[in-house]
């Protein structure tokens, strides 16, 4: 018994079937590219894990402030450190405090007197003269109604001067 199977015809293709699937794939990465190239971020997109731990009673962070002939200047880490970004200087001072070596700290904080220059130069404002840069860290002891949110316990932890 020879039996001849039929040949059975394809099923039409379902554009609409495969256009949603793609265009929600294609919405997601453009996402992502429009965060990298602007430097923003979107919520269920950024990699920040928002309310997953618990905050204890003091809040920390290390600042990077420029050192000038009037004084020390916090440094607007958006404008004066650009293309960096806040996220990426977290991670840098906190490994740069880590280091024990003072040749690989001073090159870390020159180079980030390299990129104020360079921003400095592109800008037609005028921005101070900077002669060194240090980094402190800041810790605040929470408090609900936010009295003590202009006087944070400030410890120098990295400083550079140039020559």
């Amino acid at each position: 018994m020879n039996r001849k199977r039929k040949k059975q015809s394809r099923e039409p293709v379902d554009n609409f079937g495969k256009f949603v699937p793609n265009a929600l794939i294609i919405f997601v990465i453009t996402i992502f590219l429009y965060d990298i190239f602007f430097y923003t971020e979107h919520w269920p997109f950024s990699s920040h894990r928002m309310y997953s731990t618990l905050i204890g009673p003091t809040h920390v962070k290390n600042e990077v402030y420029m050192v000038t002939p009037e004084g020390e200047i916090p440094m607007d880490v958006n404008m004066h450190l650009k293309p960096i970004g806040r996220s990426r200087l977290t991670y840098l001072l906190k490994n740069t405090v880590r280091m024990r070596d003072k040749r690989a700290v001073d090159e870390v904080l020159a180079s980030l007197a390299q990129i104020y220059e360079r921003n400095r130069a592109e800008h037609d404002e005028e921005w101070p003269e900077m002669i060194g840069i240090n980094v402190y860290r800041l810790q605040w002891e929470l408090d609900p109604e936010l009295r003590n949110l202009e006087y944070p316990r400030k410890t120098r932890m990295l400083g550079f001067q140039f020559q």
